[in-house]
């Protein structure tokens, strides 16, 4: 009796181990599905973030190329521009730079002053020689003002 008493105890516990075994593997698989779900959500997430930063990488180096090409272009320098090309170039502007302040610390040399001339063209009136008085003047106006009378009476 007292060994079927231990078997029948035994078995029991058996029956509860392999139970709570089989409840145990049911939970383990529902937490490794939710796991590899969650792992694979993120790998999406993290696939499409990096396409988009590759997107903007690309973007941002093709800006940048043609920022490079403009500069390259306007200044004369070849493609692709070299350490040498800038040392060249930075060379240049030294040596203007040096030229433009030589020349403003050096007084402006002024030539000398040429008598004012008048913008109107020459007449005969305004020749050397056939200057008029203001007598003559005064005169050529009055025939001129006579002139004028005597059109307007004739036209009566």
């Amino acid at each position: 009796m007292h060994n079927h008493l231990t078997q029948d105890i035994s078995n029991a516990m058996t029956d509860e181990s392999r139970k709570l075994f089989e409840k145990l593997v049911k939970r383990g698989q529902a937490i490794e599905k939710d796991t590899k779900d969650l792992i694979s959500e993120a790998n999406k997430r993290i696939s499409s973030q990096t396409l988009d930063l590759e997107t903007i990488t690309t973007q941002l180096n093709q800006g940048l190329n043609d920022i490079r090409k403009t500069f390259s272009d306007r200044l004369g320098l070849p493609e692709p521009v070299t350490r040498a090309d800038l040392d060249r170039l930075e060379t240049k502007v030294d040596a203007l730079a040096a030229k433009i302040a030589k020349l403003e610390a050096t007084p402006a040399k002024r030539s000398p002053r040429k008598p004012a001339t008048s913008a109107r063209p020459k007449t005969a009136a305004s020749k050397p020689g056939t200057r008029k008085t203001t007598a003559t003047k005064t005169a050529a106006a009055k025939t001129a003002a006579a002139k004028k009378t005597t059109t307007r009476s004739t036209a009566k």
